[in-house]
This record gives structure tokens, sequence and C-alpha cells, in this order.
């Protein structure tokens, strides 16, 4: 993958200050539980999501700048996501990004909380910044839905419910896309959105984002597998050289997309590209 440092560096900037100066805690005795919410936000996340909103805005020709906050926005609903997700009611895990896990650091009751927090500050960022955009309900809508019971939050349930009945490859594929391509979609579209793309430009994005998300999600399921982990997994289902087969054609169908588009795709090509070359 081409190095992107000069693309996040900024942005990274204004996520962090976000919390340090534009969202500030109405009381000192919150101060705790803000580092709790930037232990977690800034704990050595690939920022994958962000950077989508940032390509597919150079990608409409449009200054990256205006996708800051729908990508802190995306960033900071994926962040709570995991936070719960790391709890012991749901996964228990001990370990995030090579730290100890939020629940591990700041107690189960504060990082339940951080995750709601975390949850209803991405919205509030998204209607403070966009109040006067002509798009701001679609977008809002849009990360909404992307994040809740219709997406995300939906898939995690389906994700849970599997735990009971192995399911098969339609199940599997529907949780994958709700769970973790919900997101990584809407890290495209709502950019389009925010872009003013035309419903054409909109309509490839959005096919795009579908595929790149998949195409994520077995890339995942393939590295899981080399762990041992195969349940809930395309390579349990399929084997690992059909899931390759699947990513390779997945990944096939996100690149004939990006050809429909006149911008600059080569950042989001170059995605592409990087989650093939992660196995």
């Amino acid at each position: 993958m081409n190095d992107f440092s000069a693309e996040l560096a900024p942005f990274e900037r204004y996520f962090s200050d976000l919390l340090k100066f534009e969202i500030r805690p109405p009381a000192t005795a919150l101060e705790n539980f803000w580092k709790g919410m930037e232990y977690s936000l800034f704990g050595g996340g690939k920022r994958f999501r962000p950077l989508l909103s940032l390509l597919t805005a150079k990608a409409l020709g449009e200054d990256p700048i205006m996708v800051y906050p729908l990508a802190a926005a995306v960033e900071m609903i994926h962040t709570y996501s995991l936070i719960h997700d790391d709890l012991p009611c749901l996964d228990n895990d001990e370990e995030r990004r090579g730290r100890p896990t939020n629940h591990r650091v700041y107690g189960e009751d504060m990082a339940l909380l951080a995750g709601d927090a975390l949850q209803s500050l991405a919205f509030f960022v998204l209607a403070e910044a966009y109040a006067k955009h002509p798009r701001a309900a679609a977008v809002i809508k849009a990360v909404a839905r992307a994040a809740g019971p219709q997406g995300m939050v939906g898939g995690q349930v389906l994700d849970m419910l599997a735990d009971m009945e192995a399911p098969g490859e339609e199940s599997l594929r529907q949780i994958h896309e709700l769970k973790t391509g919900a997101l990584i979609q809407v890290a495209v579209t709502g950019a389009a959105l925010v872009g003013e793309a035309s419903k054409a430009e909109l309509d490839s994005l959005r096919l795009f984002g579908e595929h790149l998300g998949f195409a994520f999600q077995i890339a995942d399921d393939i590295q899981d597998s080399h762990e041992g982990e195969t349940a809930k997994n395309f390579v349990g289902l399929l084997g690992e050289e059909k899931a390759n087969r699947l990513l390779r054609a997945v990944s096939e169908k996100a690149f004939r997309v990006l050809e429909t588009l006149k911008g600059d795709t080569e950042g989001l090509r170059s995605l592409v590209e990087f989650n093939l070359s992660r196995l």
C-alpha cells in the first residue's frame, strides 16, 4: 500500500484536537473518563475507515478536509464497537492492539460508558460540522443506518446467534456485510454525500464500498484461520483455496467499479491491493 502518512497526519491532528479542545469534559471529575475514551481512540488503529473517506473525497476532486468530521465520526463508532466487543459479556478479550483492553484499564462500567459516549459524540460531530450542508440529513441517516440494527449492531447480533448454530455461506456473508462491511461502506458513501457526488458516482461508490467491505472481511478470515480460528469463518466454511478465490473475485469487482469513475481513484485502488497483500 502507498504511504498515506501525508493524508492521515493532518486528519490525526484534527481528530486529536476534537477531544482536547472542542469537546471538553464539563466537569473536572470527568477528565479521567475522557482519558478512557482517548485510550481507545488513539491506541494504534490503522485508520482504515478515515483513510477511505479521505481517498473518496480525492477521487471526487474534493478537498479531503471536508470529510474530516465524517471520518472522525465513523472512527468513533468503530472504536466504541471494539470497546464493547471486548467486554466480558461479549468476547471477553484482555488485549487489543498489543495493549490491555479498555475495561482492563478503566473497569467494565467505565468502558461500557466510554463506548456509549463515543457513539453519541459521533453524531454530535456530524450534526455540528454539517449543520448547513444540503445533504446533512442524508449523511447522518447513512451513518446511523450503518452503525445500528440495520448495520453493525445487527451484524453483531447475528454473529452472537451464530454461536448457537453454524451459519451457511449466505448467513455468514450477511453477518460480515452488516458487522464489518456497513461501516466500511458508509466511510465511502458518506464521503460521497458530503462531496455532493452525482447519483451515478454515488451508486458506483456504494458498490465499491460493498465489495471492499466484503473483501476486507474475507482477508481477515484467512488471517484468522492461520491462527487456528475457523468458526464463523469463510476458510472454515469453504476451505482456504476457495476463500482465496472468493477474495480475488470480490477484489476484482471492486477494481472494475473504480474504472467507471473519472477522478483520481489510485488511492482507493491501492487500498484494495493492500487488502490483498495482507495474506
